[in-house]
Parts: C-alpha cells; structure tokens; sequence
C-alpha cells in the first residue's frame, strides 16, 4: 500500500514514484560525495589567498 503523503502528491507528468526516489538517492549520494570533497580540500588548505589583481597579472 503506498504511502498517503506519496499518493498526494501533485507529480509532474510522466514521474513515478520509482523515478523521484531513484532521483533523490542519486541526489543525495552526489551531495554526499560533494561533502567529503570539501572537507578533504579545507583540510588540504594552506591559507594562501590571492587578489584578483595577483591573479589576472599571473596570467598577463
């Protein structure tokens, strides 16, 4: 039996219920992936900044 809330919902034409989960998982692994990526790249960081005026004469 689905769920009550599921069946309320006003889906778009053509998504099931099947394509909105898979689509959320996919989502969700993604967001996570995209975390651990951040996390390793703030502990990679040295603090080393630069000014946009740094970073156009470097590639001058």
């Amino acid at each position: 039996m689905p769920c009550r809330y599921a069946t309320e919902i006003d889906w778009p034409e053509g998504v099931t219920i099947s394509d909105f989960a898979r689509t959320a998982i996919l989502e969700k692994i993604e967001d996570s992936y995209d975390l651990q990526e951040l996390r390793e790249a703030i502990a990679r960081d040295s603090d080393e900044r630069f000014s946009i005026d740094e970073v156009l004469a470097e590639l001058d």
